[in-house]
């Protein structure tokens, strides 16, 4: 991608991990709601344009729920935004993602201010829910002659009143208020707290700046995703809404365009008329007639732990003894202009398959003998004939007949 030098380059690097348990802290059994909503904004290097933080994030989650009466439920988790899909629910209530009260200064701060983030220490909570039991255990901080000297330390990724970023930012939220798969399905995802809805989904959001000139331009998001209630979920993807507008007031946005680059793994939006309007962006400097580009990538994700594929693909090194595309290149589909059939041989002597077990997600080599066997493998019976039985990775999508669209991988 070839970028002039007059244009910034702005990088949104999102990590995301998912986790059974966050480390050594208090369990927080508060609810996400939305009169905690607060808003934040970093500004902590040059890239010259301020990026906002809203506590309940801009992510899409969804997960996959068995029930043994209605078969597979998908259901999504996304953020009130005013689009199709924007998490509306009934009574005025959203089905979404909301904050979790206590991880910021409760009252209102003015326009801007409300995140919790390490160079504001009057957005700082009385007590953190995570580490109620913390104090502060610094000197006094006057600014312009005003005590702003906290009640807390600050509660960095990197440690207790560790502020290795520029600055960093830090709350809470969860699915609570998505009442979606209550309502139609009578679905409880905690065994310990029926009151409780949505899917048990605690996320913790993270955001980093630096002025270092290696990451001047790029804001670092981290969202630790934890399943907290007794339910388990075979598989869950995660996403990130973006409404990015190169510029500021309208015109200016509406001639924007956005690109994903399959290659390099980024989503970037830019102007691309090239017609900027100057009153449009009066806070655009040094150059008001000229903008930028907006990326967004995903750094790190987790991969499925358990079926053996480096689904997320980062092995670089190629010395992972997990399966590679190339191991299933007989399996991908012909079209003889009609329908896609799967380019797969029947399964042989001799050939090893690799068994799943659903509870443990232990792995099993098994090798086919010269007779018919039924195997087992996440918890799915498979009845098997040497020179008869093809096995095709992925599930059959009953639109497209597409055998290579995979809906258990992950």
């Amino acid at each position: 991608m070839n970028i002039k030098a007059k244009y910034y380059l702005i990088f949104t690097l999102l990590f995301l991990f998912t986790s059974a348990d966050l480390i050594a802290q208090q369990r927080i059994t508060e609810r996400g709601t939305s009169n905690f909503r607060k808003v934040g904004v970093h500004r902590g290097n040059v890239v010259g344009i301020r990026l906002p933080v809203r506590d309940y994030g801009a992510v899409v989650g969804g997960t996959r729920v068995f029930d043994g009466i209605i078969d597979t439920v998908y259901s999504v988790v996304i953020t009130p935004v005013d689009r199709p899909g924007g998490g509306e629910g009934g009574g005025g209530k959203s089905y979404t993602f909301e904050p979790i009260p206590g991880f910021a200064y409760s009252e209102d701060l003015g326009v801007g201010v409300g995140v919790a983030m390490s160079h504001l220490p009057e957005t700082w909570p009385a007590q953190w829910p995570d580490y109620p039991d913390w104090t502060y255990s610094g000197d006094p901080i006057i600014i312009d002659g005003i005590d702003k000297t906290p009640a807390v330390d600050w509660n960095g990724f990197f440690g207790r009143s560790q502020l290795n970023a520029d600055q960093e930012s830090y709350f809470w939220m969860d699915d609570n208020n998505d009442e979606e798969n209550y309502q139609i399905q009578g679905f409880l995802p905690d065994a310990n707290d029926l009151s409780r809805r949505g899917h048990a989904l605690q996320v913790s959001v993270r955001g980093f700046q630096w002025s270092n000139f290696l990451a001047q331009d790029v804001l670092f998001s981290l969202y630790n995703i934890k399943n907290d209630g007794t339910e388990s979920y075979d598989q869950a993807t995660f996403g990130i809404l973006v409404g990015t507008y190169v510029g500021v007031e309208a015109p200016e946005y509406n001639d924007d365009a956005s690109f994903f680059n399959v290659r390099e793994s980024i989503t970037y939006t830019w102007d691309f008329d090239t017609y900027i309007s100057p009153s449009a962006n009066p806070k655009w400097l040094p150059d008001p007639t000229q903008v930028g580009y907006i990326a967004y990538a995903f750094l790190e994700s987790p991969g499925n732990g358990f079926d053996g594929i480096d689904n997320d693909a980062d092995d670089l090194t190629g010395l992972s003894e997990k399966f590679k595309a190339d191991d299933f290149k007989g399996l991908l589909p012909i079209n003889d202009g009609n329908v896609i059939i799967p380019a797969v041989t029947p399964i042989a002597t001799g050939d090893k398959l690799v068994l799943i077990d659903k509870n443990t997600f232990e792995r099993s080599i098994f090798t086919m003998p010269n007779d018919t066997v039924t195997v087992t493998s996440m918890g799915s019976r498979f009845f098997l004939r040497p020179g008869v039985t093809k096995l095709v990775e992925g599930d059959i999508d009953a639109i497209t007949t597409n055998p290579n669209i995979n809906s258990r991988d992950g």
